[in-house]
């Protein structure tokens, strides 16, 4: 909510709560992480391949190889995929400005990775005690850090997270066993919590921007209210017209140029 108060005629904006209510800040705000989130997009693909690479080499032997090989492909193919998405949405975003639909858009296609890490997640009943580990821990590391790169645009993050995640945690829960039972439990606390930090490193980001336009939208009144001010001190109120002091300031004004000139005075 803003709150205007008055000082000699000109109002201000004042914020007086944490989140903007007013839909053009919203808008300012959403379009200031939605550049975030594209100006970090390389960090989550490039940990996408590295964690893939990790994880097909610590797999194989426990894994089939042909699946194993089919996922690292799929890995690699919506890596190339959602790089020439962000190179699209950055050429669109600087011709045509922010666009809600399409950073919608943009940020659910990071769904696409968490699907592909998602079927990852369908190998642990496939793989050996050791690679089940990295298994798990790859994913959850991915969801960790998807936090920091995705969470300024929270839906990226869910977006990835949800079907990243949600298959590893059916699976282990149909296998049945004490262990996978937990297993299946200890990912699903991981995933609330992990959506709790991120929905508060967003809301810290949002108030962090808030300030930010707050602070230049008060600087902009400010200079628009001093601009005003010194109109007001010159002119007189009625006719317009350049008052006494602006006189007097004019006579000043000429009087050091003629001194510095040795030009004769007028007068």
């Amino acid at each position: 909510m803003t709150a205007r108060h008055g000082l000699i005629g000109f109002d201000f904006p004042v914020r007086s709560d944490a989140i903007s209510s007013d839909p053009k800040t919203d808008n300012r705000i959403d379009a200031a992480l939605y550049n975030h989130l594209l100006g970090v997009a390389a960090i989550p693909l490039i940990g996408s391949a590295a964690g893939s690479v990790l994880v097909a080499t610590a797999s194989w032997g426990s894994v089939d190889e042909k699946l194993l090989s089919g996922w690292l492909f799929l890995v690699f193919a919506v890596i190339l995929v959602r790089i020439r998405l962000t190179q699209r949405s950055i050429r669109h975003i600087k011709q045509n400005g922010y666009k809600r639909v399409e950073a919608l858009v943009y940020a659910w296609t990071t769904g696409l990775s968490g699907i592909a890490w998602g079927i990852c997640g369908l190998l642990v009943n496939h793989a050996d005690t050791p690679a089940k580990v990295v298994i798990i821990t790859a994913i959850q590391s991915m969801i960790m850090g998807g936090v920091l790169t995705l969470g300024a645009f929270l839906a990226s993050f869910l977006a990835f997270a949800l079907p990243e995640i949600i298959p590893m945690m059916v699976v282990l829960l149909v296998s049945g066993g004490v262990a996978n039972t937990v297993l299946s439990i200890y990912s699903l606390i991981f995933l609330v919590l992990m959506i709790g930090i991120a929905r508060r490193y967003n809301r810290s980001l949002r108030q962090t921007w808030q300030l930010t336009f707050d602070n230049q939208d008060l600087l902009s009144a400010l200079t628009q209210a001093n601009d005003r001010l010194a109109i007001l001190a010159e002119t007189d109120g009625m006719t317009g017209l350049a008052n006494r002091r602006r006189i007097d300031e004019a006579l000043v004004t000429e009087f050091s140029r003629l001194r510095r000139s040795n030009a004769p005075s007028p007068c």
